[in-house]
């Protein structure tokens, strides 16, 4: 199976360009020739019924790679017809594997045996038994079983030796902790210990029957359990858990990530319960306890535990004194409850001030004790009525496998008790004939106790949830916060917050104080159609509100300031058909709120000859020189969302005509005279794509852009603009050969650049070379948070700079990374692999344990801010009215995402974060922070990024000339 896994069919799917998994993945089934020689015909009869009520449409290609599980277990079947009154073939359907019982007279001559191998699509293979010899048959069922069919009976001499063994049951730990002791063994313990009455209707409800705790005899319907009751479970032979644990046997990311306790469900594919982190065995044991003790339905049911499923009740617990870890948890366990998961997950923590506990582990069990609590990697494993004592650190991909040598002792035995097994893992401490002691170190499996995969090396935490100060509190998806900008105005730090429904508000941070809300754009939310989430992520690409904010000084005088805003819909929406629609505009208000001034962005007709009138998309400012006047102005510069097509010039522009690219027609980056009454510049005209960003820097006064294909919205180049000469090029990096993809921000910092790439998910370090006779772009390498886990995610990122510093954040976590500009280039963290986007599309938008740079950006950040979900104002959950067995009675409400930052701002000490809900909440920064900071009142004039779609927005090719 290796040979012809790793190489005829690893080359097949490799020149079929198929990479979808790339680890060695095959599960195999014993079966009869008969069965192989037949089943195809009848599961291709029922897999084209399905197909008919799943998708008529389906293509050919859709049907012949769509996955199907051929191995059927009659007993489910069984359990299965009785449950329900149609049988649905996919309850049948049970996938053998490595955990199937094989045993000697199931490899006769002529067997045959199917293998299902997945690299990707399924693979099916049958292999025929030719001959079966002892010895290779006593291999194979060593590889799937860890274990020999010449095990011998269980001696319990030695367990007699253990002082332990002896005590009365009212002083065995099965008489202090029964239930935990129950279920580490395998038996069914109920969920409730008051019995119920089935009540009329449909669907389960409060005074429903429970289907695995029913003890009432008299109950018609106790076959129509989904698992089991209490009068089946004492004679059901399936155990109630298939796998159980303890001790660190893994020490993953770091310290603190060192799981001590598993007991997984019988299908060994989720666990019941976890101990995330290492915790002292008198505390597990009671905290365990409490979370399987019954509970009373009528009363202590809160989680709605009677909906689900026996196996998709996962219990997490903690530690009493470990407050961290219980909010993480506690904080991951919201988010997918709320998303109905499948599996119900609760945590539970014991009250720091309880009472000493009258059972002491360390001196019933010393030798135990002392080995599960000396740091290094002692553990035993109960599975399938067999015990196994085990040193080392577990192998595998969940950390729970491992290597034969790592066994000190194998019990072949069905406990009565959780004290019996106890007295058998006391018993087993010997290594190599001698007695193992705690501390005794063993060069094979204690020569490295570090993490096995470790996480990056954070960075300085300047701000946790509870530093965090709420500004403004709502719970309104019209009231998202869209933009922000922060200033001063005499000598006290203002915030400017823009909003969805298209109202500006002004804020004093240093007292926390509104100052005034004016509605600076009509709102018309509920006329605007558009998607909030894409793939349960809030992600706001476009809003009929406020779309950016920029600060300048008014004038010379560094007293008043003036604010730019710009918005994403035409003049006069929605009284105003599209087609008489007018230009838009970027408008120009005091720091009252009042109308100074307004910049018409027009550009003349579209290709088809009818008026352009395109969307803004980005705004910047800086001095441009003018030839006719002899000297630098103050200037604004207008990104427009259109495309312009161009001549097709050299990379390095050595080739460049001005005066030949303005005959061309009018151009997608249109200038302003800053302090004029609106008047426009020549505009710039090049191939660059809708412009998605524009950033000032360099010590020479030059524009970078960034544009994107229309249509599909890749990334297609970024182009290195003269101010010197406006309108002049200077050179070009075409995209296509890079990775970057999904930019939703920019810092610049003189010569040095950094993208939010891949939704704000991770940062591109980029170095301009002004010097020498052409310019050049280079990419200088790639930094990954790490936040991103699913290849079809998109979500809402954002980045905001001050002097040399820029934070970014997105929508899926809370937390703030703050980066150093001009450092971030030189950062040996930095990931240097290049290419086109398609080779790296796995490797960027996936989550990858092997990937040693899959947090580098962390590494590379200076600091980060947790906020808290939705900046401390977390919406109301939302009521299911007919909850099912796997998804929860409470979900997360519509159009508020996960709870993110959707929107920041940064000067100097304060650090503000905007919600999907409207919320504000800021932090105060060190000190620090303050050097390097603008010195005027201005804030984002430096850098502007949208993320209007390409596809799905009006975007016009503008007329060619030519």
């Amino acid at each position: 199976m290796t040979s012809i896994c790793e190489n005829a069919i690893k080359i097949r799917r490799e020149c079929n360009h198929d990479y979808g998994i790339t680890q060695h993945l095959w599960k195999m089934e014993i079966m009869s020739e008969k069965n192989a020689t037949h089943c195809d015909d009848d599961d291709d009869d029922d897999d084209d019924d399905d197909d008919e009520d799943m998708d008529e449409d389906m293509d050919e290609e859709e049907r012949r790679n769509k996955r199907r599980i051929l191995v059927k277990c009659p007993d489910a079947f069984e359990r299965t017809k009785k449950r329900y009154d149609e049988f649905d073939d996919d309850y049948a359907k049970v996938l053998a594997s490595s955990d199937t019982k094989l045993s000697l007279n199931l490899l006769p001559k002529d067997t045959i045996i199917e293998v299902t191998y997945d690299y990707g699509d399924s693979t099916i293979i049958y292999l025929k038994v030719l001959h079966a010899k002892q010895k290779e048959v006593q291999k194979l069922l060593e590889y799937f079983n860890m274990e020999a069919d010449t095990l011998v009976d269980v001696d319990k001499e030695e367990w007699k030796q253990v002082p332990a063994y002896s005590l009365p049951k009212e002083q065995q730990v099965d008489y202090y902790f029964p239930n935990f002791s129950k279920i580490f063994l395998g038996h069914y313990v109920p969920l409730f210990n008051k019995k119920r009455t089935r009540t009329s209707g449909g669907g389960r409800k409060d005074g429903d029957k429970q289907d695995m705790n029913d003890d009432d005899d008299n109950d018609d319907d106790d076959d129509d359990d989904d698992g089991y009751d209490d009068k089946e479970a004492n004679s059901n032979t399936q155990k109630a858990s298939g796998a159980a644990s303890m001790g660190k046997f893994a020490c993953i990311r770091h310290e603190k990530d060192t799981p001590f306790c598993f007991i997984e469900n019988n299908c060994l594919d989720s666990d019941l319960l976890n101990c995330p982190t290492v915790m002292d065995i008198n505390e597990l044991l009671q905290v365990a306890e409490h979370a399987w003790s019954p509970k009373n339905y009528h009363k202590d049911d809160p989680d709605h535990l009677d909906y689900y499923r026996y196996s998709c009740i996962m219990r997490f617990i903690c530690a009493a004194n470990n407050t961290e870890g219980y909010e993480k948890i506690k904080e991951m366990i919201a988010k997918e409850n709320s998303m109905g998961c499948g599996a119900k997950m609760l945590v539970f923590q014991l009250d720091k001030t309880r009472k000493k506990h009258p059972f002491d582990f360390e001196k019933v069990f010393p030798k135990t004790h002392a080995m599960l609590s000396n740091g290094k990697f002692r553990w035993f494993l109960y599975k399938k009525d067999i015990l196994r004592v085990l040193v080392g650190r577990g192998a595998g991909y969940s950390h729970r496998d491992y290597e034969r040598r790592q066994v000190l002792k194998t019990w072949k035995y069905k406990f009565e008790s959780f004290h019996e097994l106890l007295c058998a893992v006391e018993a087993s401490w010997v290594y190599k004939g001698k007695e193992l002691k705690a501390d005794d170190v063993l060069v094979d499996f204690d020569a490295d106790l570090e993490p096995s995969q470790p996480g990056p090396k954070e960075p300085t935490c300047y701000g946790n949830k509870d530093d965090c100060v709420q500004i403004s509190a709502s719970d309104k998806p019209e009231k998202a916060v869209t933009a922000l900008a922060i200033t001063e105005e005499d000598g006290k730090s203002i915030l400017y917050s823009g909003h969805h429904d298209g109202t500006l508000c002004k804020y004093c941070l240093d007292d926390n104080q509104h100052l005034w809300t004016k509605q600076m754009y009509p709102n018309v939310v509920n006329d605007f159609t558009e998607s909030h989430e894409m793939w349960g992520h809030f992600h706001l690409d476009k809003t009929p509100g406020v779309a950016g904010i920029v600060i300048r000084p008014n004038g010379k005088s560094q007293k008043t300031h003036l604010i730019y805003t710009w918005t994403h819909i035409y003049p006069g929406f929605p009284d105003v058909e599209f087609k008489d629609r007018e230009p838009s505009r970027v408008k120009c208000w005091n720091s009252d709120g009042f109308l100074k001034r307004e910049y018409i962005c027009d550009v003349g007709d579209d290709e088809e000859g009818n008026r352009a009138h395109p969307t803004i998309s980005t705004v910047v400012f800086c001095e441009l020189y003018r030839e006719d006047l002899e000297r630098w102005v103050d200037s604004m510069i207008v990104g427009l969302h259109c495309v312009a097509t161009s001549i097709d010039w050299k990379n390095n522009y050595s080739d460049f005509d001005l005066e030949t690219a303005q005959e061309c027609g009018e151009g997608n980056i249109l200038p302003f005279f800053e302090h004029s009454r609106g008047e426009p510049m020549e505009t710039w005209r090049e191939d660059i794509g809708l412009v998605r960003a524009l950033a000032v820097c360099g010590r020479k006064k030059t524009v970078l852009s960034y544009g994107v294909h229309l249509g599909h919205g890749f990334p297609l180049a970024i182009v290195l603009w003269s101010c010197e000469e406006p309108g002049v090029p200077l050179c070009r990096f075409n995209c296509e050969q890079c990775r970057i993809n999904g930019v939703a921000g920019l810092s610049v910092h003189n010569s040095d650049v950094i993208l939010a790439d891949c939704y704000a998910d991770r940062i591109v370090a980029i170095s301009v070379e002004e010097y020498g006779l052409y310019p050049k772009i280079n990419v200088e390498g790639y930094g990954k948070i790490g936040n991103r886990y699913y290849i079809d995610e998109g979500f809402h990122g954002r980045m905001a700079m001050s002097g040399p510093f820029a934070a970014m954040a997105n929508e899926m976590q809370p937390t703030v990374w703050i980066f150093e500009t001009a450092k971030c280039a030189s950062n040996s963290a930095l990931d240097h692999k290049d290419g086109k986007m398609r080779a790296f599309y796995m490797k960027d938008t996936s989550y990858d344990e092997n990937d040693r740079h899959r947090f580098s950006g962390r590494e590379i950040a200076i600091g980060s801010v947790r906020f808290p979900e939705f900046g401390g104002n977390p919406p109301s959950m939302k009521k299911d009215e007919n909850p099912s067995c796997m998804i929860g009675s409470e979900s997360k409400p519509d159009d508020f995402g996960d709870g993110g930052v959707i929107a920041l701002a940064i000067r100097g000490k304060w650090l503000v974060a905007g919600f999907s809900n409207g919320t504000l909440s800021r932090v105060e920064l060190p000190k620090d922070f303050e050097i390097g900071m603008e010195t005027d009142l201005s804030c984002n004039h430096q850098a502007s990024c949208s993320s209007l779609p390409s596809d799905m927005w009006y975007a016009p090719i503008l007329d060619f000339e030519m």
